[in-house]
């Protein structure tokens, strides 16, 4: 899925995450998985990430990207205790919004 981010959805999620008093707000802009022979399976991708980032850091907040390169799922049996624990390969980038 491929998604144009703009300063407006932005906004709404700074206000939603103030209205529950929140300081900061995650939003999702790129998810990759990478396969065995080096294909990538691409479940998002967002457009104007840096042009967003720096209207977003003239209006006084201050952003970064944070980046992980797996994901770990983690399966219970009905005790309680764990039994699958899967990782994946899977690339996602993450732009934090601080105020």
């Amino acid at each position: 899925m491929v998604q144009t981010l703009t300063v407006d959805e932005c906004m709404k999620q700074i206000h939603q995450a103030k209205c529950n008093n929140r300081r900061t707000c995650k939003i999702k802009v790129m998810q990759v998985e990478y396969f065995d022979d080096k294909r990538p399976k691409i479940y998002l991708q967002t457009l104007d990430t840096q042009k967003v980032m720096k209207e977003l850091e003239e209006k006084g907040y201050k952003c970064e990207l944070d980046k992980n390169d797996k994901q770990i799922t983690v399966g219970y049996d009905l005790t309680g205790k764990i039994n699958k624990c899967q990782q994946r390969k899977l690339h996602t980038t993450t732009l934090i919004i601080k105020w």
